[in-house]
């Protein structure tokens, strides 16, 4: 069950999403469900089989010999800008198939991906089309992606491919032919797989990829995962994701809502306030594949508390000596890495908010970030020795010895035996927070006579975001959250919150009809 974060565990710059929201993520681990946390789950109809991704990772990817994936999700219609990306495998002498297609309409208005046996990749866009000699039925994974800027003038390149990260052609506007520019109607919801393929990994976001964005997803994919040695994802059970396979042998958590508001998706830790000993809510893992000594080595997980007060241990493995322990922790407040007497600190979580929390080590020099901002950095030396078992929530392993309960809600960890860039823990911190940041735009004051420019507007955050916010109005340059001075007209703002969650509203602002003089004969 790949959740907010899959197998790979998506990568690309800090603002690669911030002007995108996914709209739907299909990690087809076994089933058809969305993960996005817009409830956008499909049905596997016909002939559909779990197979192994393209990590090795067993039940990881789908393989499609004539069935399907229906949904009821319409997708991204009309012009509206879009990226779809979605990894994809054809074996020698297949026929190919249709990863996806939807849209659709008596004269037109789909959007459409076909691989055509010895032809390549065929697409649809609103009746125009276009063959690209890049569909590989080689039998390896290959990443495809799919863009459209809709802000890229007519008869450009609005409409780009790639395949591997690399630009391979583009489709000419207008999109179709009646000459408009594209518009995918909304007949026919998303439907994915059909033909003889296998797929994995499928996302639609609102919002175009740059070139470089597309390009830094591809490589973050394709590669880093060779390192990823433990991936808990805590969906109902302590099962580990990454290719070791390493289960957890005892989960004492319960079960609870993750940050994208799914329930069961994360667990709960019962570690009472104002207090340090156990027994407590635990999950332990065996550790013998974790890195020990001093191999370089990544630790990351999501976390929520509000205790203030104690040591609170997030993830804790290798035994109570010196620098033997490795521990990513929460004290008083402040999450810090932790190699028994020495602290790296990194800021205050202790706020009930979700929290992405990381430490990266090349073996001297240790950096800590929170929600993907890189805050310590220094010389960090650890020779981690194996206590049997990595134990998260708690210091011990299960039992009336434990200390530093941790007392909140963990989610999602991640173990690396390979040091992590901060661009990449960044990247992860990106792709993995949930966007439901939901803005309005209210009149205050129209204006009060033609062709004067009195008019005011308020922007609310309605649910979903982080605090502090920032406002930015257009047209103009007024980045209050009530401007005012506004001439009549559309006027739009963009908020973005403090974790980059980006949302936009309208107001319209009128204006009287212009008084006429009369002058009495």
């Amino acid at each position: 069950m790949k959740k907010i974060l899959l197998i790979a565990l998506t990568l690309f710059s800090a603002s690669a999403i911030n002007a995108q929201t996914l709209l739907a993520r299909y990690p087809m681990d076994s089933n058809a469900n969305d993960v996005s946390g817009n409830g956008n789950n499909g049905t596997i109809n016909g002939s559909v089989t779990p197979v192994a991704d393209r990590f090795g990772t067993p039940g990881s990817a789908l393989q499609f010999s004539g069935g399907n994936i229906s949904t009821s999700f319409y997708g991204v219609g009309g012009n509206g800008n879009r990226t779809i990306v979605f990894w994809c495998k054809i074996d020698p002498g297949s026929n190919g198939g249709v990863p996806f297609s939807y849209g659709g309409g008596p004269t037109g208005g789909d959007f459409a991906n076909n691989f055509i046996p010895g032809s390549g990749w065929y697409f649809d866009a609103s009746n125009t089309a276009g063959t690209f000699a890049c569909r590989v039925n080689d039998g390896a994974w290959h990443q495809y992606m799919v863009t459209f800027d809709n802000s890229i003038a007519l008869n450009t390149t609005g409409l780009r491919f790639y395949r591997d990260g690399t630009e391979l052609n583009n489709l000419v506007g207008p999109y179709n032919w009646g000459g408009e520019f594209l518009s995918t109607w909304s007949n026919t919801p998303l439907g994915m797989g059909s033909g003889n393929i296998a797929m994995d990994e499928f996302k639609m976001y609102s919002g175009a990829f740059t070139r470089t964005q597309v390009d830094s997803i591809y490589k973050a994919e394709a590669t880093y995962n060779s390192c990823l040695v433990g991936k808990y994802d805590f969906n109902n059970n302590g099962f580990d994701y990454s290719p070791s396979r390493t289960n957890a042998s005892s989960v004492l958590a319960s079960q609870d809502y993750d940050r994208a508001g799914n329930y069961g998706a994360a667990y709960a830790f019962s570690g009472a306030p104002g207090t340090t000993a156990g027994p407590c809510s635990t999950v332990q893992i065996p550790d013998s594949l974790l890195p020990m000594g001093s191999t370089p080595r990544t630790v990351m997980a999501w976390m929520k508390t509000s205790d203030a007060i104690n040591d609170q241990v997030v993830i804790d493995y290798g035994t109570l000596g010196s620098g033997n322990r490795c521990a990513l922790m929460v004290s008083s407040g402040i999450a810090l890495m932790r190699i028994d007497g020495v602290d790296m600190p990194v800021g205050n979580v202790a706020d009930g908010l979700w929290h992405h929390v990381a430490f990266s080590c090349n073996g001297s020099t240790g950096n800590i970030f929170i929600d993907g901002v890189g805050i310590n950095s220094g010389p960090f030396a650890f020779n981690t020795l194996s206590s049997l078992y990595m134990n998260v929530g708690a210091t011990t392993p299960n039992g009336s010895s434990q200390t530093e309960c941790f007392n909140g809600n963990i989610d999602d960890i991640r173990i690396f035996n390979c040091s992590l860039t901060g661009t990449q823990i960044d990247s992860i911190y990106d792709h993995e927070k949930v966007c439901n940041l939901s803005v309005t735009a209210t009149m205050n004051q129209n204006i009060t006579c033609a062709g004067g420019s009195d008019g005011s507007a308020t922007a609310t955050v309605v649910s979903g975001g982080v605090a502090p916010y920032l406002y930015s109005w257009a047209p103009g340059s007024q980045t209050a959250q009530t401007p005012t001075d506004l001439t009549v007209g559309a006027h739009t703002v963009t908020v973005t919150d403090n974790v980059g969650c980006v949302a936009t509203a309208t107001v319209n602002i009128t204006e009287p009809a212009p008084v006429t003089p009369f002058i009495s004969s």
